[in-house]
Formats: C-alpha cells, sequence, structure tokens
C-alpha cells in the first residue's frame, strides 16, 4: 500500500507540474506575441556621441553594418528606416489651428503594425497618406489640446480631417493633401508611404540614395543575452522596455523547459512503480491465478477485474492532479498580475489535451504491463 501512495504522490507531483509549466508557457507567450505587443520588433539606432555633436558627424548605419547585422542568429527579418531629405510643414485653418514642421520616415510594409488598405501612394496624386505614431496623438491630446483649448481627437474623428501639406527643398515646392489613416504603436515616427518618400528625396530634397539613421528588426526571442551583448558591442541603442519582454521569453523558456523535464521523469518514476506494484501482486496471486483460470475463468476476466483497480486509482490521481493545478494556476495568476502580466485563468486546450494523453497513455502502459505478466502465469 505504502508503495502505491508513493507512486500517486510521484505521478501527482509529476502531471501538476507538467500541466502548469505548459500553462504558464502558453498564457505568457500569447501575451507576448506579436500579433499582441511588440515585443518581437526592436528598433535600432547608433548612439550619439560628442564626437558628432562638435564635428557635425552623423550617427549612422553603413551598408556594412547592416549587412552585418542581417546575419546575426537573432535577426528574423531586417529593415531599413528611410528619412525625409527635404522640409515639411503641416497646417490647418478652423477650430483645429494649427501649424508645424513636420519630419516623414517610411518602413518597408511588413513592419507596419495594422498597416491601413489606402496606406499607398503613386506619383502625380497629391493625396498623402500617413500613419502617426499613438504616443503622438496622445501627446497632442494631453499636453498641446490641453494648453491651447483646442479640440481633443479621438482615432476615428482624426481619420476624417486633412490638412495641408506643404514640402519644399532644392528641387521646388510641392503641395498635398495630408490626412491621418492609421496609427502605430510599434513605430513612434510619422509614416509615409515608401513610394512618395522616394520620390520626395529624390525630386525635392535632390538626394538619390540617403544615409540609414534607424534600423527595424524582427527578433527571434530565445536570443536574448546575444542579441544584448552584440547591441552593446556595436554601439546601438535601444530602449530597455524592447529588450525585457525578450528577457521575459527566454527565461520562460528555460523554467519551463527545466519543469516538463522534472515532472516527465516523476510521471516515468511513478509509471514505474505502478507497474512494478502489479506485476508484484499479479506474481504473488500466481496460485490464485491459476486456480481461477482452472475453474474456467479468462484471462480477459482477470485482466478486466484488475483494470478496475487500474481505472480507480489512476482516475483519482487525476481528479487531485486537477485540484493542485487548479490552485496552482491561480496562485501563477496572482504572481503574473503583480508582475504587471493580466491573464485569463481559463485552460488552454494544449493543457487539456496534454494532461488527458498522459493519462491515457500511463493506462495502457499500465495495462499491457498486467497483460504480459498474466501472459507467463
Amino acid at each position: 500500500m505504502g508503495k502505491f501512495l508513493i507512486s500517486a504522490f510521484a505521478f501527482l507531483l509529476g502531471l501538476s507540474l507538467v500541466l502548469l509549466a505548459l500553462q504558464a508557457y502558453v498564457k505568457v507567450n500569447d501575451f507576448l506575441s506579436p500579433q499582441k505587443n511588440q515585443s518581437d520588433f526592436i528598433i535600432l539606432n547608433k548612439e550619439v556621441a560628442i564626437g558628432h555633436t562638435i564635428f557635425g558627424g552623423k550617427a549612422e548605419f553603413s551598408e556594412a553594418d547592416v549587412n552585418k547585422l542581417k546575419q546575426q542568429p537573432f535577426v528574423e527579418d531586417l529593415g531599413t528606416f528611410g528619412s525625409s531629405q527635404f522640409k515639411a510643414k503641416a497646417y490647418a485653418g478652423g477650430d483645429l489651428g494649427f501649424r508645424t514642421d513636420l519630419f516623414f520616415e517610411s518602413v518597408p510594409s511588413q513592419f507596419i503594425d495594422d498597416k491601413p488598405y489606402n496606406f499607398k501612394w503613386r506619383e502625380g496624386s497629391d493625396y498623402l497618406p500617413m500613419i502617426i505614431s499613438q504616443d503622438f496623438l496622445n501627446l497632442y491630446n494631453f499636453g498641446y489640446a490641453l494648453g491651447r483649448g483646442t479640440p481633443q481627437l479621438s482615432k476615428s474623428s482624426i481619420g476624417m480631417l486633412t490638412f495641408d501639406v506643404e514640402v519644399y527643398g532644392d528641387g521646388g515646392r510641392k503641395n498635398f493633401k495630408g490626412q491621418v489613416v492609421g496609427f502605430s504603436e510599434r513605430i513612434t515616427s510619422v509614416l509615409v508611404p515608401q513610394e512618395f518618400l522616394n520620390w520626395a528625396n529624390k525630386e525635392i530634397g535632390r538626394v538619390e540614395s540617403p544615409s540609414t539613421s534607424r534600423v527595424i528588426i524582427k527578433v527571434k526571442s530565445d536570443n536574448a543575452s546575444t542579441m544584448e551583448k552584440y547591441f552593446e558591442e556595436n554601439g546601438y541603442k535601444v530602449s530597455d522596455d524592447k529588450l525585457k519582454f525578450s528577457r521575459i521569453l527566454t527565461i520562460i523558456n528555460i523554467v519551463m523547459s527545466v519543469l516538463v523535464f522534472i515532472g516527465t521523469a516523476f510521471i516515468v518514476f511513478a509509471l514505474v512503480i505502478v507497474m512494478l506494484n502489479f506485476s508484484l501482486i499479479v506474481s504473488e496471486a500466481k496460485e490464485e491465478i491459476s486456480l481461477l483460470l482452472q475453474m474456467g475463468y479468462k484471462r480477459k476476466y482477470i485482466v478486466n477485474h484488475l483494470s478496475i483497480y487500474l481505472i480507480i486509482f489512476i482516475g483519482l490521481v487525476a481528479m487531485f492532479s486537477a485540484l493542485v493545478f487548479y490552485f496552482g494556476n491561480q496562485q501563477l495568476l496572482k504572481f503574473l498580475t503583480i508582475s504587471g502580466i493580466e491573464l485569463s485563468g481559463e485552460a488552454e486546450s494544449e493543457v487539456i489535451i496534454l494532461g488527458a494523453g498522459f493519462i491515457l497513455f500511463s493506462f495502457v502502459i499500465a495495462l499491457v504491463s498486467i497483460f504480459r505478466v498474466l501472459r507467463r502465469v
């Protein structure tokens, strides 16, 4: 009886560890996925040194820098920012009433989060769509608008407004009707279509191939330590909050792998004890089993009888494992909430499937072991 209790405890502990580890991994990984945050995208620029200030140099990426960065193991995809090489102003009348200098940037379309369908431009059009940072809208609503007494703007209302945009440089002047068609939580900038920026740099700014001041990379989250070391060695600057998600995912991957390994080891240990115990019971009852067979009972009947006890054993362990998982999951949610990660409490489908699979597999293995021992009787 004592051996059965030990095996039951080991099985319960192992299964609970595996399920909790998988639950935590799926929940947090889903929270940090690119569809819900910008953790997989990082914007880099070179550090501005005092030499750049004194001697007028520029902190830019050379073609060699970009090519070397593309080859790093943590880089899944890389895009360079295009920047305006001309001057631009935006102005509007009415209650909104503003006039401001502008700067424009562009990035390849795959790096734009939630790109609008009308974010495009063709030569000859005087319509200029823009994507602005969500932070810019917040600064306007809670800084500029409150201080100047101008109306605050929602996302939908600002999308209904058009304003005049004037671009000018060595190649002359050109006027456009600007409109904000989208917002980005990933890129803090004023984005315009690449086609427009390439045209304006060439025709208005008279610059054929502008230098690269910033790059955006889609990173592989399991290479956080390598990535940080490379950035530090090359003097690349990135906000700490952009790296923290990669650090979190790296730690989670390591911790969860260890927990899954330990939990699986406990389950294997429990299965071995269960099989040995049932085999021992069958061996000790060898004479009784032989007598039953001589009386006309079939091996199938004996296997079915032992299977009932096996089902009760594994069923009780599974029930208690579910209770441990429930309370463990509640504590996990509390810990993550304190850490600033709010997640729903329901069990993930992957966890339910894995738990059912482990239980079914354990039952089949133990049943096969009993059947093999009975065949030798």
